[in-house]
């Protein structure tokens, strides 16, 4: 189990939790560790920083006082990939951090588009039947 990468997973110890990390830990290239007390933020992003997982993935309704933890996570480790997960919507959001050079203003608008692209993708994959 050399080079396992590693997932986070922040929150109590419930049944996404539990169903989250079977279906990590089905592959043999992954370990899953946890936070499941209730800690402030700052602690949070302190054993995030201890623990370097390859991934941290928070159910949306547990840090729901804290709308701003992907973006506080990123700051403090631009490098991390957040991935957040939603049992009213079933869906995810992943955030992580790229930095692009931008030096014209087609560049910007491509960057735009892309993200546009990206999304409509998403969308549509959501949407059909």
């Amino acid at each position: 189990m050399t080079n396992c990468k590693t997932a986070l997973l922040l929150g109590p110890d419930d049944m996404l939790r539990q169903a989250v990390e079977h279906l990590i830990t089905e592959s043999k290239d992954w370990k899953v560790i946890g936070i499941w007390d209730e800690y402030e933020v700052d602690v949070l992003i302190k054993e995030i920083g201890r623990k370097k997982p390859d991934v941290v993935i928070v159910n949306q309704g547990d840090f729901a006082g804290e709308l701003d933890l992907p973006v506080q996570l990123l700051e403090k480790y631009p490098h991390l990939k957040i991935i957040t997960v939603s049992l009213k919507s079933n869906l995810i959001e992943i955030y992580n951090k790229q930095m692009v050079s931008v030096k014209e203003a087609s560049d910007l608008l491509s960057i735009i588009d892309q993200c546009l692209d990206q999304f409509q993708t998403r969308k549509e994959m959501i949407n059909k039947p």
